[in-house]
């Protein structure tokens, strides 16, 4: 009986601590219906490699996919990703489907019913070494009161991002439990 114990107990507290849901998240903008990491750059169209210099030799990449309250737009420099104390900007946004466009970098009107994609680069050497990732999302203007949200971000290794048009309204966003 004893012998059972341990690893029965074993399985059911990691099964706790390390089980996963996915849904939405609430942020200030709207909801995150998907957060991803990935070492894969995705394909930025009329990107200024010294527009955003890397913040390390090793980068990895974040998308966060978001769905916007009515009457939002959507600028580059709304929101950064947070990571042990170091502020990540937004370096592209896209629309749906539609291509990473640093040369589009704000969306003065935007759809409810559109998905919109923002690109963080990040610290490579200090990021991505667990299947999820705690972060936080910050709103860089505005009431600083309540300008910070916990996201835990998905590590996808080296694959490309899930698209944004096959994440359905109630999010991919992997929520510890």
């Amino acid at each position: 009986m004893k012998k059972y114990f341990y690893p029965a107990l074993f399985l059911l507290l990691t099964g706790f601590f390390f089980s996963a849901g996915a849904e939405s998240v609430p942020f200030r903008g709207g909801e995150v219906l998907a957060a991803q990491l990935s070492t894969r750059k995705p394909q930025i169209q009329n990107e200024d490699p010294l527009a955003f210099p890397p913040p390390s030799d090793k980068q990895i990449y974040a998308a966060v996919v978001v769905k916007l309250m009515p009457g939002r737009a959507l600028s580059i420099f709304d929101y950064s990703l947070v990571a042990f104390g170091q502020s990540y900007c937004c370096v592209a946004i896209r629309a749906g489907n539609n291509a990473y466009d640093a040369a589009k970098p704000e969306f003065k009107t935007t759809s409810t019913s559109e998905k919109y994609s923002l690109l963080f680069v990040l610290d490579g050497s200090v990021i991505g070494f667990t299947p999820l990732e705690k972060l936080q999302i910050k709103a860089n203007f505005g009431d600083k009161s309540n300008s910070t949200s916990p996201l835990t971000l998905e590590n996808l290794g080296n694959r490309d991002f899930t698209a944004p048009g096959s994440i359905p309204d109630s999010g991919i966003v992997k929520v510890q439990q």
